[in-house]
């Protein structure tokens, strides 16, 4: 099977980023510092109450770590499953990602059942890069 592949866009590295994921990962990391998106899934216990007390701080610490980079986007799920969170954070690597989550408000009190990390790499949107 043949496979084309076209360039999809030139970066200020110089390097052309085909249809090559590894490639274009190493272009995104060279355009931001190295850094790496993650994309961090939560599953909130089932403390509504707390959940609505530690709200405002919860979201205080999430909007601070927009300016600095390491917050791409937030936002809770709609309610046709479990309550949780889904945020799409920048960092250097995943330690740094979870030492950032055990920071949240909502971790600290126990509101936090379960949550995953996962790498994440965005190739198109508006999600600031």
């Amino acid at each position: 099977m043949l496979r084309v592949f076209r360039v999809e866009r030139v970066f200020e590295c110089g390097w052309e980023c085909r249809a090559d994921p590894d490639l274009f990962r190493m272009c995104i990391k060279s355009q931001n510092g190295g850094m790496t998106a993650y994309m961090v899934e939560y599953t909130y216990t089932d403390a509504d109450d707390a959940r609505i007390e530690h709200r405002p701080v919860h979201r205080a610490f999430l909007e601070a770590l927009v300016p600095t980079g390491q917050m791409l986007a937030y936002g809770r799920f709609g309610e046709d499953g479990p309550a949780g969170a889904l945020l799409l954070m920048e960092a250097a690597n995943i330690r740094e990602v979870e030492a950032l989550l055990a920071q949240d408000p909502y971790a600290l009190h126990g509101l936090i059942a379960s949550h995953r990390i996962r790498e994440w790499i965005g190739t198109w949107g508006a999600v600031p890069r």
